[in-house]
């Protein structure tokens, strides 16, 4: 992944990178809050989702309309045009979020790209991506290349796991390093922006050398809604990132 980080680790650009036509718009919203919060700027990725654009080259490929029943040919101009109200809606949303938030924005379209390298083909310091994704007319499926942008990223990355993000209870996973003093700062950037009555409580952890299994534990007792993390042990890291799939709060590495 590309190395990422403004001078004393600032965070100027924020990305979020999905497919329009099979992701939730609910993650635009979470990226620009998050944007705006940090005083950033946000670039928005739309991809293609990999399995469905690997189906719509099959010669064998059909579409069910479940109502009617009536099927199609599932093929690259099925595709585009099933994209295209999606793509329109999410530029709209963006547009409007832009004027709400005050933020200035980009857009990219990387047809054909995976989540991954769209990600890592961004300057942004921080990435925001689910760790689940929704196929055409199905259900919710764990987003593996999501888990790896946030393993391997050079750059923080917002791993979301249930939409809409919230803010109302963040606990601080940090020890002292440098990324863990940013994870602190970073919580009270999200913290401030709020009014003293809505201020969300933060509770912190600091590892001290438990098992990764221990830790797990005492971040669930305190009920997060987000989890910021910072911490030099990368396995300790990648335990409470993976609680994001089977959890309900998402988990902001910082880097």
């Amino acid at each position: 992944m590309n190395s990422r980080g403004g001078d004393g680790g600032e965070i100027r650009k924020v990305a979020v990178a999905f497919d329009p036509a099979c992701g939730s718009p609910d993650l635009l919203n979470a990226a620009s809050e998050l944007a705006a919060s940090l005083g950033a700027d946000l670039e928005a990725l739309f991809i293609d989702d990999q399995d469905i654009s690997r189906l719509s080259r099959l010669p064998f490929g059909r579409i069910v309309e479940p109502l009617s029943g009536k099927s199609e040919i599932f093929d690259d101009a099925a595709v585009r045009s099933r994209r295209a109200g999606p793509l329109a809606r999410s530029r709209a949303i963006l547009r409007d979020l832009s004027r709400r938030h005050r933020l200035a924005f980009s857009v990219r379209e990387l047809p054909g790209m995976a989540l991954a390298d769209a990600a890592s083909s961004s300057t942004a310091e921080l990435i925001v991506v689910a760790s689940f994704h929704l196929k055409f007319g199905g259900g919710r499926t764990i987003d593996r290349d999501a888990w790896e942008i946030a393993a391997q990223s050079a750059g923080s990355v917002l791993l979301v796991s249930h939409l809409p993000v919230s803010v109302r209870k963040i606990v601080v996973v940090s020890d002292d390093s440098p990324a863990g003093q940013r994870a602190v700062a970073v919580a009270a950037r999200l913290v401030r922006r709020g009014a003293p009555a809505e201020t969300p409580p933060i509770g912190h952890l600091h590892p001290q050398g438990q098992t990764a299994q221990a830790l797990a534990g005492k971040v669930l007792a305190l009920a997060p809604t987000l989890v910021i993390v910072g911490l030099r042990d990368a396995a300790l890291t990648a335990a409470i990132q993976e609680m994001s799939v089977t959890e309900t709060f998402s988990v902001l590495t910082v880097r």
